[in-house]
Parts: C-alpha cells; sequence; structure tokens
C-alpha cells in the first residue's frame, strides 16, 4: 500500500460527501420549485485488485448522483385552467420553437412539470418559454386524421388555444387516496372526524366543494364515510368502509357497504329533504324520554305534508311509551294525506308510514317531517326520515 493510495482513499470519500451535500443543498433550494425532482448521492465502494497477499491498496468511494426525473410529486390545485398535471407515468413533450405538424423538429425535450400559459399568439409556454406540443383533436375528441405515430414528433405540434370554446363538462368520477390512522378506531369512544375537501364542477363549470367527513367507529378497522355537501352538515350519502387489518392487503378496503340515507337527526328543528322523493318513505320520531314532568298541557306540533297537527299532551305523557303511543292515537286520528299508517313502540318510537304510491311522496314533501314544542328533553327528542325504496 503505498502513501497515495491511502491518502486518495481519504480524498475521495471527502468528494464523495462533497457530492451528496450539494445535492441536499439543491433538494432544499427547489423545495418549491414546480415539477423539480430530488437528486440523491449513494455510495459505491472501490475495491481494487491486490497485487500481492501481504499488502493492501486502498480503493476509496465514489459517489453516483442520481436524478430521480421519473418520480410522481405531488399535484397541487392552482388557480389557471391551462395548469397540467402528469399521475403516473410520462412527460410533457416541450420544444423551443413553435411548430406545426409536418414542419421541421426542433429539439425535443421532457418535463413533468405542468405550469402553462398562453402567449401573445395563444401558445402554451413554461416559464423556461418552451412550447408544448400535442396530437390535434377532432370536435369529439378523437385524434384528428387518425392515430399517430407513437415512435416519431412528426406529427406533434405546438398546443394553441385561440379561439377555442370550452364547453363545461360536470364532474362524474373522483378518485381518491388518503390515509387513515387505523389507531383512532376500535376504541370504546372513538377519535374526532376528519374531514376532507374535494373540488369537483358543476354542468355550468363552477367550481364546489364535496366534504368527506371519515368518523371511526367502535370496530377496528371499520370507519363511516358521510359525503357532505359544501356548506351543509347533513351528508346526500353515507358508506361503512371495513379495512384489512392483517395480510397482504392490510390497509387496503375490504368492503363498502351503503348505509341507508338517513335525511338527518336534528333537535327540535326541521328537517329538509329532496321534495322529488319517492313514495314509499319513512319517519321516525323519537321521543325516548317522554316530556319533561311538570310540563303536562303543552303542546307538540307535528309537521307532515306542509300541515302542522297539534297534540296537547296529557297525564302520563312524562313516560316515554305512554307519550308515543298517544301521539301515535292522535296522528293516526287526523287523516294524513299520504300517511299508511302511524304506530308506537315500548321504547318511545313513534314511526309514521308513506303509502307505497305517488301520494306517499308527500310525506316528505312541502314542508317536511318535523316537531316542535315545550317541554320536551332536547337530547332525547328528534326526528329522522329515511327514503323509501324507489330511491
Amino acid at each position: 500500500m503505498s502513501i497515495y493510495s491511502a491518502m486518495y482513499a481519504g480524498v475521495s470519500g471527502l468528494f464523495a460527501q462533497s457530492a451528496r451535500m450539494g445535492a441536499i443543498s439543491d433538494n432544499v433550494a427547489n423545495a418549491n420549485t414546480v415539477g423539480y425532482k430530488r437528486s440523491d448521492v449513494p455510495f459505491s465502494t472501490l475495491v481494487t485488485v491486490q497485487g500481492l497477499s501481504h499488502s493492501y491498496s486502498a480503493g476509496g468511494v465514489l459517489g453516483n448522483p442520481r436524478m430521480e426525473i421519473d418520480r410522481q410529486g405531488q399535484i397541487l390545485g392552482t388557480q389557471s385552467t391551462t395548469d397540467l398535471a402528469i399521475d403516473g407515468d410520462g412527460f410533457f413533450v416541450v420544444e423551443e420553437r413553435a411548430t406545426q405538424a409536418g414542419g421541421a423538429v426542433a429539439d425535443t425535450l421532457f418535463t413533468r412539470a405542468g405550469s402553462f400559459l398562453p402567449d401573445a399568439e395563444g401558445n402554451l409556454r413554461n416559464t423556461a418559454g418552451y412550447f408544448l406540443k400535442g396530437w390535434r383533436l377532432d370536435t369529439n375528441g378523437g385524434f384528428a386524421g387518425g392515430e399517430p405515430a407513437r415512435t416519431s414528433f412528426a406529427s406533434l405540434e405546438t398546443v394553441n388555444i385561440t379561439g377555442l370554446n370550452f364547453t363545461a363538462t360536470p364532474t362524474e368520477n373522483i378518485r381518491f387516496a388518503a390515509n387513515l390512522p387505523a389507531g383512532e378506531t376500535g376504541r370504546a369512544v372513538p377519535g374526532d372526524a376528519i374531514s376532507t375537501g374535494v373540488e369537483y364542477f358543476d354542468p355550468l363549470g363552477n367550481a364546489n366543494t364535496m366534504n368527506l367527513r371519515w368518523s371511526p367507529t367502535s370496530t377496528y378497522g371499520t370507519w363511516t364515510l358521510d359525503v357532505v355537501a359544501s356548506g351543509q352538515t347533513t351528508p346526500v350519502a353515507s358508506y361503512q368502509v371495513d379495512f384489512h387489518t392483517s395480510g397482504e392487503n392490510s390497509g387496503t378496503p375490504r368492503a363498502i357497504t351503503e348505509i341507508p340515507s338517513t335525511v338527518a337527526t336534528r333537535n327540535l328543528t326541521t328537517i329538509t329533504d329532496n321534495p322529488n322523493t319517492p313514495a314509499g318513505d319513512s319517519a321516525v320520531i323519537d321521543l325516548r324520554g317522554g316530556v319533561t314532568p311538570g310540563s303536562i298541557g303543552s303542546t307538540l306540533t307535528v309537521r307532515l305534508g306542509g300541515t302542522d297537527y297539534v297534540y296537547t299532551t296529557r297525564a302520563g305523557d312524562d313516560d316515554a311509551a305512554n307519550l308515543a303511543a298517544n301521539l301515535a292515537g292522535f296522528l293516526n286520528g287526523r287523516n294524513i294525506p299520504g300517511v299508511v299508517g302511524v304506530s308506537a313502540n315500548s321504547s318511545g318510537l313513534v314511526t309514521i308510514a308513506g303509502q307505497n304510491t305517488a301520494a306517499g311522496a308527500r310525506l316528505l314533501d312541502s314542508g317536511y317531517p318535523s316537531i316542535s314544542g315545550t317541554g320536551l328533553p332536547a337530547g332525547n327528542v328528534s326526528v329522522r326520515a329515511t327514503h323509501g325504496a324507489g330511491q
């Protein structure tokens, strides 16, 4: 082993470490650069051939810089309608100058950065000044001139949006990926709900937000997913999502079951519902707890089909079973349009069944079911309405 090889081994380590520090510096400096992909410098050990059995020749180490240009980056929302993003494999094709199909092909470059803005001529260009290339489409969304050759860039042309009249297409499908903390489920008292906003577009092209509310349950690996419109609290749909909790599929959905639509459960407030609801709906008034003792003679107003039915409490109504039975008998005697019958059980639930005909829709139409009055324990009184089979 020579003195030179011993010194070179140490110097090679310094060079390799210097390259790695440089890569780290670039990664930090470009943390907010659109389309930037991190660099890495793994080390490789240099092993030299040992000429003599009683001596050693030092090799050292080499840095192997690697640019992760095909790595999937984070997709961010922007205010520009011409910004693009690639989900998965692939690159945007760009060139240094604008060309039309069949024209002279300039140097072809590739990028994953999708920030494009139209210039004065309507050509889409990125922040480096390169022109976005693509295949021309016809009015039906197919390739103009037939399927293009995928082995050549000659048929690509600069994307130009001048004179384009965009027709809004409403969002039909949304693909959503997220991580949920499994430890929040399976508790005697489950953790708090987690909400995520997802943007979608209506037929007029207006952006709206749909909230996905994930509520952990007392069963390990099971969540309740409520789909809630922006600014609302009542879900438009609910699902039970069961995840695999062991095995090679651990962490992936095992089953997704739709929960029968419950319009709402609110204390002493009007329940809103789709006025075009089908026949066969039902409403349940939960009176468990009865009325507050000492409030006999107060009035309970039940609103169905746009009409108020007023019941005056009587002796014994502080018992839930008596109150439910008396209120059911009162409503049965009112001949309410669209209602098949009203029943009560011993726990204090009053069930109102709508007719399985077109008239049955009146149960939730024109005013919707609600209950209001005095002497009701707020925590034990609610109304919920459920869509019929036609929904």
